[in-house]
């Protein structure tokens, strides 16, 4: 017995044209075996991309010391679970920057000790003893230094209590009265900050220096106010008598 399209040939024409028009629509579906897999963006050469969610800090030192030969000894307590995320293809010294970074959140630094690098906590790395001792030039931010700053006009022991609140509570800050110098271990954008800070303060003058914290207001804002202010009260007084202010945006003093 024949059906209804067997009898009419213009069913039959339709009905193949559903089927026709079925099978594209299958074919289009991002699901679809036949769709072409989008592939993702290459990046640039001498390029790479980091990104790692929840993954073993000891990964990511793997794959960075793959990626800039470098060669590192990780401490026994160097341990954890770490997320990076990065759109913008990194060359591999900006890729060991943001790694630096990375293991400075975690607790952690690197010390050079000849062709390897030591990864180990913070307060053992600020005792090592093995940390760069000609101050900032040549590191990276995130490195820890050792840096000597001789004074001349001022008393170092006077400078440790106005600095300390200026530095991280991890940082070492000493003072060597011998010598009227300062020894300070940190990181060496911390360390190049307080440098700027000492060489303004380290001048000849009889004028005292304060540190003074803000809580509602911005220490910028109130610096460069407070000098404005100075300078309509006295335009042409000696500019050395004038009281200088400087502010701290870190710790929002001035």
């Amino acid at each position: 017995m024949k059906s209804v399209r067997d009898k009419n040939p213009m069913i039959r024409i339709v009905f193949a044209i559903a089927l026709a028009s079925l099978a594209g629509i299958a074919a289009a579906q991002p699901g679809s075996k036949n769709a072409p897999a989008a592939q993702p963006a290459a990046n640039p050469p001498g390029t790479h991309t980091l990104n790692m969610k929840d993954a073993d800090i000891q990964a990511l030192i793997a794959t960075v010391s793959e990626i800039t030969g470098k060669n590192f000894i990780i401490g026994p307590n160097v341990q954890g679970k770490i997320t990076v995320i990065s759109n913008n293809p990194m060359k591999p010294d900006e890729l060991y920057d943001a790694f630096l970074s990375v293991l400075r959140v975690h607790g952690y630094a690197v010390i050079k000790s000849g062709s390897f690098y030591k990864i180990v906590p913070e307060a053992m790395a600020q005792q090592d003893g093995s940390g760069g001792l000609n101050g900032t030039k040549g590191h990276e931010p995130d490195e820890l230094v050792t840096q000597i700053i001789p004074v001349k006009h001022v008393s170092a022991n006077e400078l440790v209590p106005i600095l300390r609140p200026l530095i991280p509570q991890g940082a070492q800050l000493i003072a060597h009265p011998g010598s009227n110098s300062l020894v300070i271990s940190d990181r060496a954008g911390n360390v190049a900050r307080v440098v700027s800070i000492i060489e303004r303060i380290d001048t000849v003058s009889d004028a005292g220096v304060e540190v003074i914290p803000l809580q509602h207001a911005s220490a910028a804002e109130v610096a460069r106010t407070l000098t404005q202010l100075a300078d309509v009260k006295s335009p042409t007084a000696d500019l050395s008598d004038q009281p200088k202010v400087f502010a701290d945006e870190r710790t929002n003093s001035i």
